[in-house]
């Protein structure tokens, strides 16, 4: 069974240093620079899979949204598949 952690939270937070080349714009977007949130876990072959909203700070009110992956082998350690191009 599921079992929450309190001291272990949150598992990912926002981060700025993740980025892409965004064609749409033509400049470079910190795509989870402003929040993470929305979880959904899975297991598979013995490993945690997290797949996350995240939004960067695009707009006046609020960022736009895309979904990222995260990897634990114990549930509370993830490594997100960050790339920055």
């Amino acid at each position: 069974p599921f079992i929450r952690l309190e001291h272990e939270n949150p598992v990912l937070e926002p981060r700025s240093d993740t980025s892409f080349h965004c064609p749409m714009q033509g400049r470079r977007i910190r795509w989870e620079e402003k929040d993470v949130f929305n979880p959904s876990a899975v297991v598979k072959d013995g490993q945690v899979q997290l797949i996350y909203r995240a939004e960067d700070t695009v707009g006046n009110l609020a960022g736009t949204s895309r979904l990222g992956l995260a990897l634990s082998q114990d549930g509370v350690d993830f490594e997100a598949g960050r790339r920055s191009e």
